[in-house]
């Protein structure tokens, strides 16, 4: 699942796509973890992207399962607009410190 939304301060405009591949994360949630990370921002112009991926590993040796790993992360993504400067980071720690970090 992919979200992505935007706010212009100055306009209050708002953009939200959405591409759903996944079940780890529910569009609940990522729409709060977007609206608590536009929250923080105090920026001209806040891009919150909200990724959750899962993958995994099946390895063989001799005919058989060696190892079988899977995992799953959930990452926001930030992109912040202040007069023309622009800056960007991210996290994968879903706390509220540390989404005021990014």
């Amino acid at each position: 699942m992919m979200l992505k939304w935007r706010n212009a301060n100055t306009h209050h405009r708002r953009r939200l796509r959405m591409m759903v591949y996944s079940d780890i994360l529910d569009e609940e949630r990522a729409v709060k973890l977007i609206e608590k990370a536009l929250s923080f921002s105090s920026a001209d112009e806040t891009e919150v992207v909200v990724r959750a991926v899962s993958g995994g590993l099946t390895r063989f040796a001799s005919n058989q399962i060696h190892q079988n790993t899977a995992d799953m992360d959930i990452s926001v993504n930030v992109r912040v607009v202040i007069g023309k400067k622009v800056g960007g980071a991210s996290t994968n720690q879903l706390d509220d410190d540390s989404l005021k970090r990014v």
